[in-house]
């Protein structure tokens, strides 16, 4: 432990730093342990980022590049795009909703698992929603803990 000394004619202090008393030095270790530890990491990557965002930067007619992953849904596609996951790609709808809307003529979806709406019978919660729209691709996709598959309308 460092001890500071101070010299005087006839004179000698010495100070000595204050320790941390038990109670806090066991606080300050379980907060650091808390921060630092791999569970905190852990829940700060467990949201995954959103798919839309990268439907909404794929041109008109063009194929998403997604990296594979997790991401988060609900997903509305407006317009014509081509969504080739290859079996890597998963999008969930954190247990709200839909998962992914089709509004569009022309969208291919393949190779996605699409998991995790909502269970709003009112709502027709789903794994895939097809609003409207025609000649639309959907292959190879696994859809589960869904309250319904796939569901078209219009």
């Amino acid at each position: 432990m460092p001890v500071a000394a101070i010299r005087e004619p006839g004179l000698i202090l010495r100070h000595r730093p204050p320790l941390l008393r038990p109670a806090r030095a066991l606080l300050v270790a379980a907060l650091l342990a808390a921060l630092l530890s791999p569970l905190h990491a852990t829940r700060a990557a467990a949201v995954p980022p959103p798919l839309q965002t990268w439907v909404d930067l794929t041109p008109t007619s063009g194929t998403l590049g997604a990296p594979p992953g997790v991401y988060a849904g609900p997903v509305v596609i407006s317009r014509p795009i081509a969504i080739d996951g290859r079996g890597q790609i998963t999008v969930d709808g954190g247990g709200k909703g839909t998962v992914v809307t089709l509004r569009a003529s022309g969208v291919t979806l393949r190779g996605l698992h699409l998991k995790h709406s909502g269970d709003s019978h009112d709502g027709i919660d789903s794994g895939l929603l097809i609003e409207n729209g025609s000649h639309n691709m959907i292959e190879n996709n696994v859809i589960d803990n869904v309250l319904f598959g796939i569901t078209l309308q219009g």
